[in-house]
């Protein structure tokens, strides 16, 4: 099994995101695949499959934060909707956030 000195060497060395990436991508692969159910007589369930729903869950929660998904959302008052471009406004009109942003009903 790999120490922690040993992982953190790993990931220290040039390619790390690459690294990082490409390892959370494959868990996610991984935990995506659709397994066969088969009930206490060996018996195979027609049409029931099983995955791994948390780890992949968690994989792409790692991945988002990695590739800065989930960056501290600042809140944004009605009044700050004036100061937003054409763009947002045309964006969040049709239900496309900018990146951060979210109304406070305060």
């Amino acid at each position: 099994m790999m120490g922690q000195a040993e992982r953190k060497a790993m990931v220290d060395q040039p390619g790390e995101a690459e690294w990082i990436i490409a390892n959370l991508v494959e868990t996610i692969n991984r935990c995506m695949e659709h397994h066969e159910v088969y009930d206490n007589r060996g018996q195979k369930i027609p049409g029931l499959f099983e995955f791994d729903a948390s780890g992949a869950t968690r994989a792409l929660e790692l991945l988002g934060k990695r590739l800065g998904m989930w960056g501290e959302r600042q809140p944004l008052r009605a009044e700050d909707l004036a100061k937003l471009s054409d763009e947002d406004l045309y964006e969040i009109r049709r239900g496309k956030w900018p990146k951060g942003l979210r109304i406070v009903n305060e």
